[in-house]
């Protein structure tokens, strides 16, 4: 009889009773859906995480530490350089989920520079882009449709050229470029959202021969037209030539995000074009039936900016996230970056981001660290210190802040900034940002 009840205990304590009862199934293991980014120079960390069971708890743990109670987003600071790991468990009537896992490198922090800023500019209206002729102007686009121009360090009261743009959401005059051969054929290109059409267009203008900081009245010739404009948002607008003398041009998915991934259609897209607007016979859907022969990459949500760098052929592209994360994608030829179906890094993106028919960016951040990634720049001025030849910088027009990438694409704090929205070297080896907070353009000088 005693062995029976030490059975009937055993029995119990394993969950089984009188009526057969079990023990409650585990909750589902939790998913990180943002982290630091890997590697990095912050100290400090965030991870926002969740479960497919509902009611259930967490328990963080980071590196040897013991699970402890904790809640999304969690966040740790003062951390060592190093590699890490952080674990997350869900709990649900006692039962503990499977742990998930998000492991990365603190690198140690380059040595302090001394970089000063000082105001270059001010009295812009809304400035979204802007970008220094070969003779040294600086050339800023205002977002009503004023090309204006600074000219030692002095704002031009007449504009370049003034156009009729639709303003709405973020349409507007939003990118400018030189012709490589500007010093003789005095062209400049534009895009902007058409307040005629509707539509988005690139067109380019010629400088007055007698006056250079005004365009030949009645100039303008439209080189690609009917770009999709048709939503106020995600127009993306950035161009710039290539090192293989084509023009690049950024376009947005204009809200309509299953665009991105169809090649019918230049939403969602990057685009190389000729400099009259015909399409180059090496592009990778030229002569596709039923695609557009301008594009060059596509599946990406807005770029609003990219850059190219004047010391190689790379070519980054800032894409702005939906609600998760926000990209730094590294250009090639025929790429798709995978937006809708994913956005941020490979295997922890939102979505499904596991497709190796993807390329995934080479820098990707969350929105507790910005929300908005504009303006980029690569450094090949002189008068930076050594580490930074080659680096790509960028700014964040939400988070206000700029950091910059390495040869290794480590990701480096730099400074605050208010609202940034452009980024360029300048021919004295500044980095100039143009803030669309309060109409200013700043130069920052290492000293």
């Amino acid at each position: 009889m005693k062995r029976i009840g030490l059975l009937l205990l055993a029995l119990l304590a394993l969950g089984v009773g009188s009526a057969g009862a079990a023990r409650p199934t585990p909750p589902a293991a939790p998913v990180i859906t943002s982290g630091p980014a890997n590697p990095t120079t912050s100290t400090s960390a965030t991870f926002v995480f969740s479960t497919a069971t509902a009611g259930s708890s967490y328990r963080c743990a980071l590196d040897a530490a013991a699970f402890v109670a904790c809640t999304s987003p969690q966040t740790y600071a003062g951390l060592a350089a190093g590699a890490h790991q952080f674990r997350v468990e869900a709990v649900k009537k006692r039962r503990s989920s499977p742990a998930a896992s998000y492991s990365w490198t603190i690198t140690a922090p380059p040595p302090p520079q001394n970089f000063v800023e000082t105001p270059y500019v001010s009295g812009l209206s809304t400035p979204t882009a802007m970008a220094f002729a070969p003779d040294g102007r600086l050339f800023v686009a205002q977002k009503g449709g004023a090309l204006r121009v600074v000219s030692g360090g002095q704002l031009v009261p007449t504009p370049f050229v003034s156009l009729s743009v639709d303003t709405a959401g973020e349409q507007g005059l939003l990118g400018v470029a030189f012709d490589p051969n500007f010093a003789s054929n005095r062209f400049v290109y534009v895009y902007y959202s058409s307040l005629a059409t509707g539509q988005n267009r690139v067109s380019r203008f010629t400088a007055s021969g007698t006056n250079p900081n005004v365009a030949t009245t009645g100039g303008e010739l439209v080189i690609l037209d009917n770009i999709a404009g048709t939503a106020t948002n995600h127009q993306g607008g950035a161009i710039d030539f290539g090192p293989d003398g084509k023009l690049y041009v950024a376009v947005g998915d204009d809200g309509s995000p299953t665009d991105a991934d169809e090649l019918d259609t230049l939403r969602g897209k990057i685009l190389r074009i000729n400099s009259d607007g015909s399409i180059p016979a090496d592009n990778p859907f030229a002569g596709t039936a039923g695609a557009r022969g301008q594009t060059w990459a596509y599946g990406l949500r807005n770029p609003f900016s990219f850059a190219v760098d004047p010391g190689s052929a790379r070519i980054y592209v800032n894409d702005v996230g939906e609600a998760t994360w926000e990209e730094v994608n590294a250009l090639a030829r025929g790429a798709n970056y995978g937006w809708p179906t994913c956005e941020g890094p490979q295997g922890s993106g939102a979505g499904a981001c596991t497709s190796s028919a993807f390329t995934y960016p080479i820098h990707a951040y969350g929105r507790t660290v910005g929300r908005a990634i504009t303006g980029g720049a690569f450094y090949r001025g002189s008068t930076f210190p050594a580490q930074y030849q080659g680096a790509y910088f960028f700014g964040d027009y939400l988070g206000g802040f700029i950091k910059w990438l390495d040869a290794v694409n480590v990701v480096h704090d730099w400074r605050a900034a208010q609202s940034p929205v452009a980024i360029r070297i300048g021919p004295d080896g500044a980095l100039y940002y143009a803030s669309i907070g309060n109409g200013t353009v700043s130069r920052v000088q290492f000293q």
